[in-house]
């Protein structure tokens, strides 16, 4: 079976660490990678660098999931985050 990675982004944040460094260390074997903002918010709503990460996960040929994780209230509608999300996510895909 092959052996393949799979990285959550506000983990290296949470330890003070840059995501960015462990997408290069991971390179070809990461397949799937969770993202969120700060406070587990939606992508591009509290100031993490994400084109920096798409910069990398671009230089590395990723191809994989993205996979947004948020931790939302239930006075937030999950539809609506995912909508803004994926329209953030494209957008930056776009300018990278």
């Amino acid at each position: 079976m092959p052996k393949t990675l799979m990285f959550d982004v506000m983990s290296a944040v949470n330890r003070k660490q840059d995501p960015v460094d462990y997408i290069y260390m991971m390179g070809k074997d990461l397949k799937a990678i969770h993202v969120c903002d700060y406070g587990e918010q939606a992508p591009g709503t509290t100031g993490l660098d994400f084109k920096q990460l798409y910069k990398a996960l671009r230089e590395i040929g990723y191809d994989g999931y993205i996979t947004v994780r948020v931790n939302a209230s239930r006075s937030v509608h999950a539809d609506s985050i995912a909508r803004k999300s994926l329209e953030y996510l494209k957008k930056l895909e776009e300018v990278v």
